[in-house]
């Protein structure tokens, strides 16, 4: 399921033990989540589902909820 690889990569990234409270993750809320977080979040997103994320996308992942609409757009869907 195309979920679990987005709920893995937050995971990855951010050394979460769980997907708890994953949903409410927000950029610059987590102590994990600053600048070089965001990239590296950004880059794994690009590697897991083979897309290149355009400039305005990088910028507008700002949450996990948002992250997974941005995905859409390049047709990642989240059954």
């Amino acid at each position: 399921m195309k979920v679990d690889k987005y709920n893995k990569v937050f995971m990855n990234v951010f050394e979460l033990p769980s997907t708890d409270g994953l949903p409410s993750l927000r950029y610059r809320e987590s102590e994990k989540w600053d600048s070089i977080g965001h990239m590296m979040l950004c880059a794994a997103l690009e590697d897991t589902f083979d897309i290149h994320l355009e400039g305005e996308d990088i910028l507008e992942i700002q949450s996990y909820e948002i992250g997974i609409n941005v995905l859409g757009k390049y047709g990642v869907v989240f059954d």
